[in-house]
């Protein structure tokens, strides 16, 4: 079977999961083909990879559009959405020898898919849209792209989702249940060795947090957070991984909450650096929130890294969060905004590190059981498999196979 894997992303550092089921899907698949809706960037060493630059070739252009349009009628995003849609297919369709010989695509975000499911139709290419939480919630503002998402979705072999939350979302929008799959995100554990609690009691008691510094991450909430814990735990440490829009604001917050000299930051780094850090620290936390456009979280891949680590997770009551944390048993879920009961929770368990010790041990067990890489591999393989049957259905038959649920 040859596989035709299509994403707007370049495939940034923090895209772990995109990287993972690439190279998973190109080991057992026949052939695999990237197309990347970059221009460049792309990083995926051994894959075939075309960087079409379907999606940032007219991201900047349909957004002068959009301004032009809403002083006419305002028809701003009607005129947006459709010239991006028609850049895409223009783009795609220069393709047209490579796309053919493609049994079955994998369209991850649904923003990738309302711009490219027309043109794959047209080459007769059945699909499996892979949905993530911005797909559902920020980008819904757009009553274009909703149409066209609800169409992609209606035409799709099937629909995947990461979270039970997500495929709820779905539900309510229109999106038939019976096409929806939650296919859990799969964690690569091997050569993650937790270090050993006794070892970590000799180092300070240091809370992290891996994540792009962006609203819906809400690092300033954390910070808030941590300056409590300082109160109760004076030799308490912060690292935080990663970098977004939000860097300024939160060195700013820094220096105001007086907390410079307790916490690193390592910028976005890869696996070789964070790792590590993980491994040395007591508790992870995240503080995840509904952003000010609608965006959440789908299911965040770095508290279940920390799990994995052996670490108690503090987080939110948050979207996918709630299906990574058992509130009690693996960590706790405090509700969004409410810094003074992560500071509690976080203190709590530096004052306690047997009962962190024995919730990082039980997390760690979840993730295993519910994240396995080679499950999530060969779930996605199974629906581009019958996906691909359809096609051949199709073309024997006339009618396309009915899909039926995992």
């Amino acid at each position: 079977m040859h596989i035709g894997y299509f994403t707007h992303s370049p495939v940034r550092i923090s895209e772990t999961f995109i990287h993972d089921l690439v190279h998973a899907l190109n080991e057992r698949a026949e052939r695999l083909t990237f197309f990347s809706g970059a221009s460049s960037g792309c990083q995926l060493p051994g894959i075939r990879v075309f960087e079409t630059g379907y999606f940032d070739r007219f991201e900047t252009h349909s957004h002068r559009l959009h301004q032009i349009g809403q002083a006419f009628r305002r028809q701003g995003d009607l005129l947006r959405f459709r010239y991006a849609q028609a850049g895409a297919a223009r783009v795609i369709r220069t393709y047209a020898e490579e796309l053919t010989s493609i049994d079955a695509a994998f369209v991850e975000y649904g923003t990738s898919a309302a711009l490219l499911a027309p043109t794959l139709r047209s080459f007769s290419i059945p699909y499996v849209v892979q949905v993530h939480a911005f797909d559902v919630t920020t980008a819904f503002s757009s009553a274009h792209y909703k149409a066209a998402f609800l169409e992609a979705a209606r035409h799709a072999t099937a629909v995947t989702v990461v979270s039970d939350h997500i495929r709820r979302i779905l539900i309510l929008a229109g999106v038939a249940p019976e096409t929806i799959h939650t296919v859990r995100l799969g964690i690569r554990s091997e050569g993650i060795e937790p270090l050993d609690w006794e070892a970590r009691r000799r180092r300070p008691p240091t809370l992290v947090h891996l994540g792009r510094l962006t609203e819906k991450k809400h690092p300033i909430a954390l910070l808030h957070a941590f300056d409590l814990v300082r109160r109760e735990v004076p030799e308490a440490r912060l690292a935080l991984i990663g970098d977004g829009p939000l860097r300024g604001e939160v060195e700013r917050r820094m220096d105001a909450l007086g907390l410079r000299d307790a916490v690193t930051m390592y910028g976005a780094v890869g696996r070789e650096v964070s790792f590590p850090v993980l491994n040395s620290s007591w508790v992870f936390a995240q503080h995840s929130v509904t952003s000010m456009t609608g965006d959440q979280e789908g299911f965040p891949v770095s508290p279940a890294e920390a799990a994995l680590h052996a670490l108690p997770v503090v987080a939110t009551a948050h979207s996918g969060l709630t299906e990574n944390v058992v509130d009690g048993e693996t960590g706790f879920l405090v509700q969004e905004h409410n810094f003074e009961a992560m500071g509690a929770r976080i203190a709590h368990l530096m004052k306690h590190p047997e009962e962190a010790e024995r919730m990082g041990r039980a997390g760690r067990e979840r993730i295993l059981a519910m994240c396995r890489p080679e499950r999530h591999a060969s779930q996605i393989l199974e629906l581009l498999e019958r996906a691909a049957g359809t096609r051949a259905g199709a073309t024997k038959t006339g009618a396309p196979l009915a899909l039926t649920s995992l």
